[in-house]
């Protein structure tokens, strides 16, 4: 506050200073009282009204705000100097001073012009101050040799007071160039800029209008020249100060309009009145009175006047404004169509149009030829929204796109987009919350950028068309999820067909898959004990989805389980054998309820073979995947997942002694315990086993089927088979790969070493009792007791 009252003071000390001396030359001249006076108040406005907040720091602001008050300040100098006697050096220093300070202060404003934010910056050129320095040093001359002729003696600097004035005209015609160049170079760098661009222009036509306007009334004679020219600059630097710090650069445009339509027609007039009072002097007063009555005249129909000098598309801000009017209409649709169609102007050809964006349902509309509003399917970059979004007025161009393309990659996606729909200009149409889609405007053949006024006027209509594009977007909505839900039920009706088709086709082929498994034992259940066995399986299996299959050594254990798995409920459903021996017990994949191997299973049965073989971590793992994958039934429809725990146990051997954990052996209750019998408990069924076997190895390995004569049969079935189905298995394999004719005899036993009798030995802990020999003979895969028969 206190740097501002010392500045206020200055100034104002400063101009008294200039008008009382001006008094003291001339003790009644009136107008300098005026002068003064208005001055003063002119001082204490230009303080008060840009005087800028305490917390604002900006450089650009506060460089803007203090070339005002020194422009103010060099023109009342300028102008209390020229009240002051005529042909007085001081006085015409003091003139120069006030001219080169307003100077000084508009080249410098220029190069502070505050732009309006988004993808352009300003360049480094603009914010040069050497159009300030060489201003400066222009007046600086021209105010120094007038300066020295006051201070110092005739004797010493004897200039002529013509050298002086052809000083102070040179340096104001170098002035008014120099601001021309500088007006041109700021509207060429920056006439994308919002703004900045018509504000650059508004400076540029003064420029020239002054430098125009002077070059006539210097070769006529009308005024003196070395008071003429400077005051000239002192306005068009007053203009540019002006231009450069206005609050709205529209202000700008329009006033600068009404002034050039005035001078345009005021001009000639003046210039011609002039010169007639100026051969005709006797008839100066009504000459007067001729050019005022035309001021008038010309000041009431500025606004008519200034038309043909609005920009150069203007026939776009009649077409904006024609639509903003019908986007009122109440019926949205209506509204929409006619303001697609009010903006219709701007397209130059049938090949363009002006579309309405909208995201939410991604839509395009627009207009035909015959008035009609169409709408099609289309997708949004959300490069164009983003880079929208942070435009000034929401208003994004594709000249602008161009220019910054190459550090922005945003902007090259979006310049494709632009290029591809033939697009010049798109405004951003926003809810409170979100955006909703843009208005974009055709590729035109217009070659000035887009004006701040006609920025403006969409972003009116962008304003007015929010609500109407809103609830056009809900209903569309509103349609789009009625429509799915139709289409969605029709699909669910289908695919529910489909997929009952699928599944049941499905569950078929899974049966079909484990009646292989019970085809190979079904057949062969002869005995009382494999029938009672069968049967509590498949009556446990309609009670229980657990079973705890406890086998004989070698037996085969996927058979047996395919029979709990035929006769329960989820005989549709797939049958997974999962070994332990090379199993992955990764937790986080069984976890998984995707990767899991007890997903495989789901809606079917999952058989674990031999869980002793697993370590306590892995068992481990394995009770909390089943306790998990028990608790959680993933479609409620359908029958919850078996599980089969098949446990090979030797003679000697008890599942309580085995190690497995009691968590895991918990999971299935004492009642779901099957024990499936061995071969040697049910000989009633080898007979049909060795045959069917025989005849099926034939096939495989002697690609005829295979008989088995009565001796060698007696042999096979007076033996233990204690290895049960793997042992018969590999025994019967061997004795068809030696038979030579259509059956297999004793002949082949022998071959095979099979009637061979060793010593009492029990290596493999088959037997409970190590001191005896069974009555029947054991099979031993050796020869070294007697030789085979050749």
């Amino acid at each position: 506050m206190k740097t501002l009252l010392r500045s206020f003071w200055f100034a104002t000390s400063a101009v008294v200073y200039v008008a009382f001396a001006a008094l003291e030359a001339h003790s009644r001249n009136y107008l300098t009282w005026i002068v003064l006076f208005g001055a003063i108040v002119v001082l204490w406005l230009t303080w008060r009204y840009t005087k800028l907040a305490e917390n604002v720091l900006d450089s650009e602001r506060l460089a803007q705000s203090n070339a005002k008050r020194a422009a103010v300040t060099g023109a009342l100098l300028f102008a209390l100097a020229r009240t002051g006697p005529i042909g007085h050096s001081g006085f015409d220093a003091i003139a120069n001073l006030g001219v080169g300070i307003t100077l000084v202060s508009a080249c410098v404003a220029l190069s502070r012009i505050v732009g309006r934010g988004g993808l352009l910056t300003a360049p480094r050129g603009t914010q040069s101050l050497d159009s300030a320095i060489m201003g400066a040093m222009l007046w600086g001359l021209a105010t120094t040799l007038p300066a020295l002729r006051t201070l110092l003696p005739t004797t010493i600097l004897a200039l002529d007071p013509l050298a002086l004035d052809y000083a102070t005209v040179s340096a104001a015609m170098a002035s008014l160039l120099l601001l021309l160049a500088t007006t041109a170079r700021l509207t060429h760098l920056r006439r994308l800029e919002y703004a900045v661009s018509d504000r650059a222009t508004s400076t540029l036509i003064v420029s020239a209008v002054a430098l125009l306007a002077t070059i006539p009334a210097l070769l006529l004679d009308l005024v003196p020249p070395d008071r003429a020219v400077p005051a000239v600059v002192v306005v068009a630097s007053l203009f540019h100060v002006w231009a450069a710090s206005a609050p709205d650069a529209r202000q700008v445009t329009a006033s600068l309009r009404g002034t050039l339509a005035i001078l345009s027609f005021l001009s000639p007039v003046v210039l011609i009145l002039a010169v007639l009072a100026q051969k005709a002097p006797h008839h100066a007063p009504l000459l007067l009175v001729a050019t005022a009555a035309v001021s008038v005249v010309l000041g009431l129909v500025a606004a008519r006047l200034s038309r043909p000098l609005a920009p150069e598309q203007a026939r776009w801000l009649d077409a904006i404004e024609r639509a903003s009017e019908a986007a009122l209409m109440p019926n949205p649709e209506d509204a929409l169509r006619a303001t697609l169609e009010a903006l219709s102007p701007t397209a130059p050809g049938p090949s363009t149009r002006v579309e309405l964006w909208r995201l939410d349902p991604p839509s395009v509309q627009y207009v035909d030829i015959a008035g009609q509003l169409h709408e099609e399917s289309a997708l949004v970059p959300n490069s164009v929204i983003s880079l929208s979004e942070r435009e000034p007025e929401r208003t994004l161009r594709a000249d602008v796109l161009r220019a910054v393309q190459v550090r922005n990659t945003q902007a090259r996606e979006a310049l494709a987009y632009f290029d591809t729909r033939k697009v010049y200009a798109c405004t951003l149409l926003t809810s409170e919350t979100e955006p909703l889609g843009f208005l974009a405007l055709p590729r035109s053949y217009r070659k000035s950028p887009l004006s701040l006024e006609e920025c403006g006027a969409l972003r009116r209509l962008s304003d007015r068309l929010e609500s109407v594009l809103a609830i056009t977007s809900a209903q569309a909505r509103s349609r789009k999820r009625e429509l799915q839900a139709l289409a969605r039920v029709t699909d669910l009706e289908n695919e529910n067909t489909r997929l009952a088709a699928v599944l049941t086709g499905t569950g078929l082929r899974h049966k079909r898959f484990v009646e292989r498994y019970a085809l190979r034992l079904r057949p062969q259940l002869y005995s009382s004990t494999s029938r009672q066995t069968q049967g509590e399986l498949e009556r446990l299996a309609k009670s229980s989805r657990e079973a705890l299959l406890v086998l004989p050594p070698g037996t085969d254990a996927q058979s047996w389980a395919s029979l709990f798995h035929l006769a329960s409920v989820r005989n549709l459903g797939p049958f997974v054998v999962f070994d332990s021996g090379t199993g992955d017990f990764d937790k986080e994949l069984w976890d998984d309820p995707e990767r899991s191997p007890l997903a495989i299973a789901e809606t079917g049965t999952w058989v674990l073979l031999d869980p002793q073989s697993l370590t306590t971590a892995q068992q481990e793992v394995l009770v909390s995947a089943m306790v998990r994958w028990k608790a959680t039934q993933v479609i409620e429809s359908l029958s919850p997942m078996g599980y089969i725990l098949g446990v090979h146990l030797a003679n000697d051997q008890s599942i309580s002694t085995l190690p497995i954990l009691d968590s895991l052996r918990a999971l299935f209750p004492e009642h779901s315990t099957i024990t499936v019998p061995s071969l040697q408990s049910r000989p009633e069924d080898l007979r049909a086993i060795i045959q069917e076997r025989i005849a099926r190895l034939g096939n495989v390995l002697r690609g005829r089927a295979l008989g088995v004569d009565s001796a060698a049969l007696v042999e096979l079935l007076e033996y233990d088979w204690p290895l049960n189905d793997l042992e018969l298995e590999s025994t019967l394999a061997h004795l068809v790969l030696s038979a030579e004719g259509a059956c297999v005899t004793t002949g082949e036993l022998e071959r095979i070493g099979f009637g061979v009798r060793v010593e009492t030995q029990n290596t493999q802990g088959l037997y409970a009792d190590d001191d005896k020999v069974r009555p029947r003979r054991p099979r031993v895969m050796t020869r070294s007791v007697r030789p085979k028969a050749r």
